[in-house]
């Protein structure tokens, strides 16, 4: 079953055996958001770039000796993948309902997603590079940190979010264990910036990835860009044509 291994990992007293977390602020939220296979980005021989959105599926890890091994639970290849990492879930993430993660990137951040991903690659100018003509790369989304550090409150308290998030970043996070799992062939961090224009979200995230992009991947070391989170792109293109949505 797709799950967070984190516990597993780097044990947590704070955390209950369903994984929930409990904030700070007393707030009980939902267990994680599993990483997700979304589709596959196409570099077709007529130089473009084309996003087919694919039956979701939850990537399944397992737990060894020293680390873990991924696979799509419904056996999609998912060899040499584009991983795309955002911070961490929010409302969009989880049905209240039937108390249950849906998957990363839903809402706004989805749909923005597969309306200007095609786009955002044909603009860039790192990533492009990283393609080779007449290949297709699996697509995964990963929270850095899976469980909802914003606690569901909306409109988002950013300060809120950047507080849990930071702590869960650093104390108990095992994003480079999932990124190890999945061998990437290409990283994009779109994670979100947060309220510390110093030392970002994001660039916490690129601390994490630069320090050990050596040990990311059994076939090469990773290519690897950033870029603005995708729930900022319709506006971003709106008041600023020209922007590079992905470096």
């Amino acid at each position: 079953m797709s799950v967070n291994y984190l516990d597993q990992l780097n044990p947590n007293p704070n955390s209950s055996p369903n994984n929930n977390r409990t904030w700070p602020s007393g707030a009980s939220v939902l267990g994680p958001c599993p990483d997700q296979y979304k589709g596959e980005l196409t570099y077709n021989p007529n130089s473009a770039f084309i996003f087919t959105p694919n039956f979701f599926s939850n990537i399944d890890y397992q737990v060894n000796a020293t680390n873990l091994t991924a696979q799509c639970v419904n056996n999609i290849n998912i060899a040499n993948p584009i991983v795309i990492i955002l911070e961490s879930p929010h409302i969009s993430e989880f049905c209240l309902f039937c108390h249950k993660a849906l998957g990363p990137a839903m809402g706004v951040t989805g749909n923005n997603f597969i309306k200007y991903i095609d786009y955002a690659v044909q603009k860039s100018t790192k990533f492009k590079s990283f393609l080779k003509i007449d290949s297709t790369y699996p697509v995964i989304f990963v929270n850095a940190v899976q469980f909802q550090t914003s606690e569901g409150v909306s409109p988002i308290n950013q300060q809120i979010r950047d507080s849990n998030w930071i702590n869960e970043f650093n104390k108990n996070n095992d994003l480079l264990q999932r990124l190890q799992a999945l061998n990437p062939y290409a990283i994009i961090n779109l994670c979100t910036k947060g309220l510390n224009k110093d030392n970002t979200l994001q660039n916490q995230v690129e601390t994490l990835i630069n320090n050990n992009i050596n040990s990311l991947s059994n076939n090469q070391v990773p290519f690897h860009t950033t870029g603005f989170h995708p729930a900022s792109w319709q506006k971003l293109l709106k008041n600023h044509p020209s922007v590079q949505l992905i470096k």
